[in-house]
């Protein structure tokens, strides 16, 4: 899960990056706007124990996390 998480991260930074430099900024607007929401949005499918089905990035009182370490919070299984 911490891989999968690197990985995300990385692709929609570079992401962001890439398709700046490659469009300019102007014309870069939607297409970085719809890398937001891809990845917005994918990440409460994407990061989900496999165990128990609960969101990996969300803490035990609610709060979000970019640390998803290596066992799941809520059953305690491994990822």
């Amino acid at each position: 899960m911490q891989r999968k998480m690197a990985v995300v991260a990385a692709v929609y930074l570079l992401g962001g990056l890439v398709l700046m430099i490659l469009l300019g900024p102007e014309r870069a607007v939607l297409p970085v706007f719809a890398l937001f929401l891809l990845v917005g949005i994918g990440q409460f499918f994407w990061f989900r124990c496999p165990n128990c089905g609960k969101l990996a990035f969300i803490r035990e009182g609610g709060w979000s996390s970019p640390f998803v370490g290596t066992h799941c919070r809520h059953c305690g299984n491994e990822y």
